[in-house]
């Protein structure tokens, strides 16, 4: 978000520097050419490094993401394989076909992934309303809220937060400063701070 955001504002100041003509550039080389009237050639080349790490970040991180829900739903090598082969493969005719092609490609991909994401939310949502409800339950007894999926009827097991309702006094009323003060404690007795 910060470098979209340097980029467009460096873009509107050389328009108002330029008299508001930009002729037939768009994109890359218009913050490059923005970039380059006003502190030279030195800062093309910044801006392209920072590009590149940009991308290339992007890249692995949604690389990453990716690869982490396929290993949740299933963890066949042989569709791990498929999919890494399937990525170096989408990156190879990223970079070997034009901007605009591979810039409408991903717009459709990206809207995909939004429609993937609203069905999931939308099957998901009666859960969260759950945990909502339960969560302001507790608030207004007073209490400082503890989840627990047992408490949901009909969720499916869960990985995280899985204290069971009758360990749940083990727990304590206020488990996050209980869990504090046990800290400090600890720390205290162990460096002799008490």
């Amino acid at each position: 978000m910060l470098v979209c955001t340097c980029s467009a504002f460096i873009v509107l100041i050389f328009f108002v520097q330029s008299g508001g003509t930009f002729g037939d550039l768009n994109g890359m080389p218009l913050v490059q050419m923005a970039i380059n009237s006003s502190i030279g050639e030195f800062g093309i080349h910044v801006v392209t490094f920072a590009i590149f790490c940009f991308a290339f970040s992007s890249l692995i991180g949604n690389y990453f993401y990716a690869e982490g829900n396929i290993r949740f739903i299933t963890k066949n090598n042989v569709v791990l394989n498929v999919f890494r082969f399937t990525c170096l493969i989408a990156i190879m005719v990223g970079c070997l076909n034009n901007f605009t092609l591979a810039w409408n490609f991903a717009d459709i991909t990206m809207a995909f992934m939004a429609i993937v994401n609203l069905v999931a939310i939308f099957l998901l949502g009666k859960w969260a309303f759950k945990a909502l409800e339960d969560y302001t339950r507790q608030r207004n007894r007073g209490l400082n809220p503890v989840f627990v999926s047992d408490r949901i009827e009909g969720m499916p097991k869960t990985e995280c937060w899985h204290v069971e309702s009758d360990k749940l006094e083990d727990v304590g009323p206020e488990p996050m400063k209980e869990y504090l003060q046990d800290s400090m404690d600890i720390d205290g007795e162990a460096t002799g701070l008490k």
